[in-house]
């Protein structure tokens, strides 16, 4: 297990799965290099090869010595890595612990899998932007839960001096047309990194990362900016979300986003916090 020299700069996500077994955890590294699964009516065992500043680590075996067939899959280090893995979970037989059925493993180049049986309850990971650099979890005769360290990819410099709403035009792609009304941003790529940096206004700029968002590409893109807090949401519908405002808080004061979203609907929710 290996955490040297990586900080605080992952998140753990998960794991998903049952509660049986003995607890794994691989620590994080620079990457992942490989992964092998074994695999038949779940998943039997799982095995990574992990990159640390250049060299190769591979990771215990973690699950059982059964394996009705074997998957290897070769990342085309250092230009693919993975992003997302998802897959289902389920008892093996009835009144059995819970186990992981099947896992599907995305990169920022394609999709592995499926592998093993799509029964279940299915899971994946619930954010975009980060790199996987480490695997967590649970085994014994099988693969009972998986998780995963995430090390975020896109990185926002914000201050308390851009919190005012930003908007964006779209056409229906991915392709993005900025208003007048729009703050002007650098936008460097470094290698695999996005990196979206804003001027430094003062010494007490705070860092914020940005998910999401998830949806379709049609409307027009709001972006509220980083504030100290949420106080509170208030939602309408009809038959689908029709509207959203958020009341945050800056510094201690309560300060309203726009209305986003069409008129109409029923109120639904008006949670405070």
């Amino acid at each position: 297990m290996s955490y040297e020299g990586y900080g605080n700069s992952h998140i753990s996500v998960g794991p998903w799965g049952g509660q049986s077994g003995a607890r794994w955890d691989d620590g994080v590294y620079n990457t992942v290099r490989q992964v092998v699964i074994c695999h038949g009516a779940t998943i039997d065992s799982i095995r990574f090869e992990y990159d640390k500043r250049g060299s190769s680590v591979w990771s215990e075996k973690h699950g059982g010595p059964g394996c009705l067939k074997t998957n290897k899959i070769k990342l085309a280090h250092p230009d693919e890595y993975l992003v997302s893995i998802s897959g289902h979970c389920s008892s093996l037989v009835e009144y059995g612990p819970v186990l992981v059925r099947s896992l599907m493993f995305e990169s920022n180049k394609k999709k592995y899998g499926p592998f093993g049986i799509q029964y279940g309850t299915y899971f994946s990971i619930p954010m975009t932007g980060g790199k996987i650099v480490g695997f967590h979890g649970r085994s014994s005769w099988y693969l009972d839960s998986i998780g995963v360290f995430l090390m975020p990819l896109l990185q926002r410099n914000l201050s308390d001096n851009f919190a005012a709403p930003r908007n964006y035009n779209t056409n229906g792609t991915d392709e993005k047309y900025r208003d007048d009304s729009y703050d002007l941003e650098d936008e460097l790529n470094v290698g695999n990194l996005a990196v979206i940096r804003r001027p430094e206004i003062n010494s007490n700029t705070k860092q914020a990362v940005s998910y999401g968002p998830w949806g379709g590409t049609g409307g027009i893109m709001f972006d509220d900016g980083a504030h100290t807090g949420v106080r509170e949401v208030r939602l309408t519908s009809q038959g689908a979300i029709v509207s959203i405002q958020i009341c945050y808080d800056l510094n201690g004061k309560a300060t309203w986003g726009r209305k986003n979203g069409g008129s109409g609907g029923n109120k639904i929710g008006q949670d405070i916090f």
